[in-house]
């Protein structure tokens, strides 16, 4: 079985939903990151860890959230060149 070509109009209606998803992932990776910063932040305050350590320990936090958002930009431009391909 085979499937007529995609037109134009449909393929930036999907450049769009994906676009959504996109958004959805990054809202995910940066709820992650709020969890975790409290998380950091009551065992600062509950004296469980030092302040070097919290501001340590928020930077590598915040690092791996950039990397998260980098390849979720990565995969999604990638995804847009593949549908809008002829």
């Amino acid at each position: 079985m085979t499937l007529p070509p995609i037109d134009e109009e449909r393929r930036k209606e999907l450049v769009k939903v994906l676009r959504q998803k996109l958004e959805s992932g990054r809202i995910v990776v940066r709820q992650i990151r709020q969890e975790r910063m409290q998380s950091i932040r009551r065992s600062f305050d509950d004296k469980e860890i030092s302040e070097d350590e919290r501001f340590l320990r928020e930077k590598q936090l915040q690092e791996l959230t950039d990397e998260y958002n980098k390849k979720i930009e990565e995969i999604g431009q990638q995804k847009e060149e593949q549908l809008m391909t002829v």
